[in-house]
């Protein structure tokens, strides 16, 4: 079962008449988000489902963001540590994949990659904080690396973060949207910003076992897979 309907639930249709699982992508996309009335109605229709399949392996997506010092702090953060606790203290049977950015076919504008598409293709100015970073995941090796770890029923009852072993910086991305579209974009250098440390050594057998190649052009690929 998947509920959802974003890029996620999306991939993951594989699922939809997997008997076993609760496959639950119906979050909160927008990470901005400040309307409490969102994160109440995502907690809702969660609990609504759980309580309705106990015997299912509920797999929620929280958020790498939780480990980001500049992040954890804002409500959308918040909200996902509050979304886990309740799963863990509730749910017999759960996965919880924390994810980075994944990347993929969606027409969400709320994502920071396709924030520095627009205002390159639309030539609007912006800020790059010099020292940032930012770990994305084609939203195809996500979703091969969480159907290993549900498939192999590893990391049951458990949280595990599902990411990119690299982090790339923001300025690295914007050179490449750049050099994609051939348009230049119009922006300011700030000395300002960092990056998550996400700890990925739980799932490098994983990604060995898979094969995904996270070189230095992952960021060129995804570009020329999606855009």
């Amino acid at each position: 079962m998947v509920i959802g309907n974003g890029m996620i639930a999306t991939r993951f249709a594989p699922y939809q008449h997997e008997d076993g699982f609760l496959i639950y992508a119906s979050g909160v996309s927008n990470s901005n988000c400040l309307d409490q009335k969102a994160f109440n109605r995502e907690y809702d229709l969660l609990r609504q489902y759980a309580l309705r399949h106990p015997d299912k392996i509920l797999v929620y997506f929280s958020t790498c963001s939780i480990l980001d010092d500049e992040q954890k702090g804002i409500p959308y953060v918040q909200h996902k540590i509050s979304m886990e606790n309740w799963i863990q203290g509730n749910v017999k049977k759960f996965v919880i994949f924390r994810i980075s950015n994944p990347i993929g076919n969606t027409n969400n504008t709320h994502t920071f990659f396709n924030f520095f598409l627009n205002q390159i293709i639309k030539k609007h100015p912006f800020d790059i904080w010099r020292f940032a970073s930012r770990n994305i995941l084609d939203i195809d090796d996500m979703y091969k690396i969480c159907d290993y770890i549900l498939r192999h029923e590893f990391f049951m009852n458990q949280i595990v973060n599902v990411a990119n072993i690299t982090n790339y910086s923001v300025l690295d991305i914007v050179e490449a949207i750049e050099k994609h579209y051939q348009i230049k974009g119009i922006y300011n250098i700030v000395n300002r910003g960092n990056g998550p440390l996400i700890p990925t050594i739980e799932i490098h057998p994983i990604i060995s076992q898979l094969q995904i190649d996270f070189s230095h052009n992952y960021i060129e690929r995804i570009l020329n897979k999606y855009f």
